[in-house]
Protein backbone atom coordinates (compact mmCIF):
# COMPACT_ATOMS: atom_id res chain seq x y z
CA UNK A 1 0.00 0.00 0.00
CA UNK A 2 1.39 3.31 -0.81
CA UNK A 3 2.36 5.91 1.91
CA UNK A 4 -1.10 8.54 1.10
CA UNK A 5 -3.33 5.18 1.09
CA UNK A 6 -1.51 4.20 4.66
CA UNK A 7 -2.12 8.03 5.68
CA UNK A 8 -6.02 7.52 4.71
CA UNK A 9 -6.56 4.03 6.66
CA UNK A 10 -4.57 5.80 9.46
CA UNK A 11 -7.15 8.58 9.29
CA UNK A 12 -10.32 6.57 9.23
CA UNK A 13 -9.39 4.26 11.87
CA UNK A 14 -8.35 7.75 13.94
CA UNK A 15 -12.08 9.05 13.38
CA UNK A 16 -14.00 5.90 14.91
CA UNK A 17 -11.82 5.47 18.09
CA UNK A 18 -12.70 9.57 18.19
CA UNK A 19 -16.81 8.55 17.95
CA UNK A 20 -16.28 5.61 19.99
CA UNK A 21 -14.93 7.92 23.19
CA UNK A 22 -17.23 10.56 22.20
CA UNK A 23 -19.88 8.42 22.13
CA UNK A 24 -18.79 6.38 25.63
CA UNK A 25 -18.60 3.40 23.52
CA UNK A 26 -15.24 2.68 24.64
CA UNK A 27 -13.13 3.43 27.70
CA UNK A 28 -9.50 2.87 28.83
CA UNK A 29 -9.17 0.45 31.87
CA UNK A 30 -5.67 -0.60 33.34
CA UNK A 31 -3.73 0.99 29.92
CA UNK A 32 -6.46 -1.06 27.96
CA UNK A 33 -9.33 -0.12 25.84
CA UNK A 34 -12.60 -2.23 26.18
CA UNK A 35 -15.94 -1.97 24.86
CA UNK A 36 -18.79 -0.63 27.39
CA UNK A 37 -22.47 -1.76 28.12
CA UNK A 38 -23.17 1.25 25.94
CA UNK A 39 -20.41 0.14 23.03
CA UNK A 40 -22.12 -3.87 22.86
CA UNK A 41 -25.53 -2.50 22.38
CA UNK A 42 -24.19 -0.38 19.63
CA UNK A 43 -22.70 -3.33 18.38
CA UNK A 44 -26.30 -4.83 18.29
CA UNK A 45 -27.41 -2.10 15.65
CA UNK A 46 -28.57 -2.63 12.55
CA UNK A 47 -25.99 -1.26 10.02
CA UNK A 48 -28.08 1.61 9.06
CA UNK A 49 -28.55 2.52 12.65
CA UNK A 50 -25.03 2.64 13.66
CA UNK A 51 -24.03 4.74 10.21
CA UNK A 52 -26.57 7.19 11.69
CA UNK A 53 -24.31 7.59 14.72
CA UNK A 54 -21.17 7.65 12.31
CA UNK A 55 -22.98 10.54 10.17
CA UNK A 56 -23.95 12.58 13.09
CA UNK A 57 -19.76 13.28 13.25
CA UNK A 58 -19.36 13.97 9.77
CA UNK A 59 -22.15 16.20 8.70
Amino acid sequence: MKQKGKNRVAHLYQFYIDVAFAERLVEVRLNSVVVTMKGREYLLKNRDEQLEVLFRYIW
